[in-house]
């Protein structure tokens, strides 16, 4: 999967359209001067691709720091989005992408959104929670040459409801490695490395990371030796918009890493979810899925109206969370095009910088 750099700051759609189809990947056209940049309320400014001047940019360091935010410019904050992980009602870890203010240290500031009654409290989206409990302090965050980034929590971090215990590890983890440079989390509470987590003591020596997965569920495999893990996105409906949510599942094992995926796609989650899969009606898909040059090619065979926008995200952002995988190239016989919303898709679509920019 194709990960942020600290110093990109990048734009994203929103809703049920997390993906720009129009072209063959999310690139925009990179404003130049000020005039360009769309501003905000009052007092603010977002800067996006392109768009963050070098001397800000350079202020933005890999390794954590802990100076103060990079000082207003003519009475204006700068603002970046980042890809928070927080707990919807249903107790679900799902991104969120809010705009945070630019900081040097990146790690320790992302950590510092995830805690309740931290400064995430005036911008969460209407019944999302962070996961951190009350009072905990980041400590620190240093990021070490393998790509490990080791996190230090107060003791605050130990409050936490024992059964919240993966959600805390899914969160801290999801959020870091979205950064290119961090592969995996390890955990320490007042400087203490943690070999297990301090409520249910769930295993940590050995770091964590995005293999671990994140929203369990077995999709009804009996035997467990001989099933395979991925990570799928599923969508839920919020009374203001869609929202998409990573759910790593347990299917029976296949020769075909592709095609199971688009298979689990279609099966959609179990029936207890309060999740469906927007790719679980009105289509067939032709063959196997192949990969080349880093692009998966998936062709389908009949396309009803059913396949909209809301498919199209889910199948590129479960695509794209595999490794190798940066782009999705959808084939369709164009005499089985119903939908005008396909014809847009010519080319690659990539994944979005972030996604579920949050505007509720």
């Amino acid at each position: 999967m194709k990960k942020q750099r600290f110093r990109t700051v990048v734009p994203v759609t929103m809703m049920a359209t997390a993906l720009v189809v129009a072209g063959c990947s999310q690139a925009t056209d990179n404003a130049e001067t000020l005039d360009d940049i769309d501003f905000g309320e009052e007092g603010t400014t977002t800067w996006e691709e392109g768009e963050l001047p070098e001397d800000l940019a350079s202020e933005i360091n890999i390794e954590p720091s802990d100076d103060d935010a990079v000082e207003e410019e003519e009475g204006e904050e700068v603002y970046v989005e980042r890809e928070l992980y927080l707990l919807d009602d249903e107790d679900m870890v799902v991104p969120q992408t809010l705009s945070l203010p630019v900081e040097k240290g990146v790690l320790q500031q992302s950590l510092e959104y995830l805690v309740m009654d931290g400064p995430v409290t005036s911008m969460l989206p209407d019944g999302f929670q962070p996961v951190l409990p009350p009072g905990t302090e980041v400590l620190g965050v240093n990021l070490e040459e393998d790509g490990t980034a080791v996190a230090d929590f107060s003791e605050e971090v130990t409050t936490y409801p024992e059964d919240r215990e993966e959600a805390v590890l899914q969160a801290v983890t999801w959020t870091l490695t979205q950064y290119e440079e961090v592969d995996r989390i390890q955990i320490l509470i007042n400087g203490h490395e943690q070999e297990v987590m301090p409520v249910a003591e769930t295993p940590v020596g050995d770091g964590w990371t995005r293999e671990h997965g994140i929203n369990h569920e077995s999709a009804g495999v009996l035997d467990m030796h001989a099933a395979e893990s991925h990570t799928l996105y599923f969508a839920r409906d919020h009374r203001n918009g869609t929202y998409y949510v990573p759910v790593t599942k347990r299917m029976s094992e296949s020769e075909d890493e592709f095609a199971a995926i688009v298979s689990g796609l279609e099966e959609g989650p179990s029936s207890k979810s309060p999740l469906y899969s927007p790719l679980a009606d009105g289509v067939t898909v032709a063959g196997t899925p192949e990969i080349d040059d880093h692009t998966v090619s998936v062709s389908f065979e009949s396309v009803s109206d059913e396949f909209n926008e809301a498919a199209m995200d889910a199948l590129v952002l479960t695509l794209t969370e595999l490794e190798d995988v940066e782009d999705v190239n959808i084939e369709v016989d164009e005499e089985a095009v119903t939908k005008e919303a396909l014809q847009h898709v010519s080319e690659p679509v990539s994944r979005p910088s972030f996604i579920n920019k949050t505007a509720f």
